[in-house]
């Protein structure tokens, strides 16, 4: 997982918007391309 998206987690968890650990999970397992 590159940094930028990493940050991106976790500036979103501080905001609020990803609450439980299952919703983190899937966040991190995405394969984003962009």
């Amino acid at each position: 997982m590159s940094t930028e998206y990493e940050n991106l987690i976790n500036s979103l968890i501080a905001d609020g918007y990803l609450k439980t650990p299952a919703i983190i999970e899937a966040f991190k397992n995405i394969d984003r391309l962009d």
